[in-house]
């Protein structure tokens, strides 16, 4: 179901091959940019308590990127992402610092793969542009998701006990979402 939302079909899993080489050609040195930004940053470094647990980070995000695009989208992939998020949760990284990551390396990414070759002068326009949909893209879905939790925090703190919060429980939703209408003064 979730694939199906995210409309990945086998067309797009036959590309997997490419995006693995792209992957293994430009990901070092994206992944090195990337993470010399990290550093230059206390907000992001301060999760990192040295090199060269940074440097293992980077080489886990390119082994995953790699493992994911070397097969298909299946349980075991499933369940080591979701490792990763709780992994992100024990350390307290927040969403927006991974999300970010994401966009920046992904833009990168896109332009390095798109301003290859002899075409490269001509196409980096195109590429920047693409690279600035990814990451505006991606800032959408933070801030979507920051509602979403925020609301959610919200409903736990009327109903402690709640876990899933159903239409039914329209009181504590109405609740909640007075409380976030108060607060951000609607």
């Amino acid at each position: 179901e979730r694939l199906e939302m995210f409309a990945l079909t086998e067309t797009d899993h036959s590309r997997f091959g490419g995006i693995a080489r792209l992957i293994s050609r430009v990901g070092p040195a994206v992944l090195d940019k990337f993470y010399s930004v990290v550093r230059a940053d206390r907000r992001r470094s301060a999760f990192f308590k040295s090199q060269s647990v940074m440097d293992h980070a980077r080489a886990k995000q390119l082994d995953h990127w790699v493992d994911l695009f070397s097969g298909r989208i299946d349980s075991n992939y499933m369940a080591r992402a979701e490792r990763i998020g709780q992994v992100h949760a024990r350390i307290g990284l927040p969403p927006t610092f991974y999300i970010g990551a994401y966009a920046q390396i992904l833009a990168e990414v896109i332009e390095r793969d798109i301003t290859a070759g002899i075409a490269g002068p001509l196409m980096k326009t195109r590429a920047k542009r693409l690279g600035t949909l990814l990451k505006v893209a991606l800032l959408d879905v933070d801030i979507n998701c920051a509602g979403n939790l925020k609301l959610l925090e919200a409903v736990r703190r009327f109903n402690p006990d709640a876990t899933v919060v159903f239409p039914s429980s329209s009181t504590v939703i109405g609740k909640a979402l007075r409380e976030i209408v108060d607060e951000d003064h609607w």
